[in-house]
């Protein structure tokens, strides 16, 4: 019997020493990789590359990517740095989305466009790899979107292209295009090349779509501290998620926070009404 004690208690004491030693190399374990940043491993290279290779990593982790990612200024888009400008389109094709609109009511960015373009042209060549080099397309000219008025100018066509397409859009592509769209419905019914009978949702779309051919965004980050999405595509927009970046980085969005909203568009299920 006394044996017998004597060896429960050395097996407890034995089972406790391992319990403890590993709640410790746990705790410890876990410290160091709260202080370690990952991001670190990109520090080393130049700017764009090291942009576009931790968007690259993490993107690995998400179940799904928005094939149209609208990036909305609520307010002064003036007070927004370029550079981050820059950084969200690096990011954005880091994470290979095909499409983004960048958007503010008066268009400042779209006025910047070509600036942008340089810009990004510059950052692309300085990589060593043809991966980062060639998944990135500025759309610079928007005349193709813009041009509601001439007939004989087709739309932009983003399915020829595997990269991220930049778009640059303003309140004209929003409002603006609806009426001239239901302008138009009009007009073939006073021409009588369509029925007013057969109007419906779906032939509206039909107009709409020949002046803005593009994906509806799957996402939207609308940027500033004015929670409206400032006349964004409000016929694109009826199944769109919409996330609201931090009111403290109105002049700055973070990678964090650009990546959280991707994780957090990865993890919605899309019911479209059911």
């Amino acid at each position: 019997m006394g044996l017998s004690a004597s060896l429960r208690h050395v097996a407890l004491h034995c089972m406790w020493n391992f319990l403890h030693g590993l709640i410790t190399f746990y705790s410890i374990t876990a410290s160091l990789l709260a202080r370690f940043n990952f991001a670190k491993l990109f520090d080393h290279l130049p700017g764009y590359h090291r942009d576009f290779g931790r968007a690259q990593s993490d993107a690995k982790i998400l179940a799904r990517i928005p094939s149209h990612l609208g990036l909305v200024w609520s307010g002064d888009p003036s007070r927004h740095g370029l550079e981050n400008l820059l950084e969200l389109i690096t990011w954005s094709a880091g994470f290979n989305v095909p499409v983004v609109s960048v958007y503010d009511r008066h268009g400042f960015w779209r006025s910047k466009k070509e600036e942008i373009r340089l810009m990004m042209e510059k950052r692309t060549s300085s990589c060593a790899t043809s991966s980062a080099k060639s998944c990135l397309q500025i759309v610079s000219s928007n005349e193709k979107l813009l041009s509601a008025e001439m007939d004989h100018v087709e739309s932009y066509d983003f399915t020829v292209y595997s990269g991220t397409s930049v778009i640059f859009l303003s309140e004209i592509d929003g409002k603006h295009c609806i009426a001239e769209a239901a302008r138009d419905v009009c007009l073939e019914v006073r021409a009588g090349t369509l029925s007013d009978v057969t109007i419906n949702e779906g032939v509206l779309d039909h107009f709409i779509r020949r002046k803005r051919n593009f994906l509806d965004p799957d996402l939207v980050i609308k940027i500033g501290k004015l929670d409206s999405l400032s006349g964004y595509l409000p016929w694109h927009v009826r199944l769109t998620s919409i996330i609201f970046s931090p009111a403290r980085e109105e002049r700055c969005l973070s990678y964090q926070s650009f990546k959280d909203a991707l994780a957090q568009f990865s993890r919605v299920e899309q019911r479209v009404g059911r």
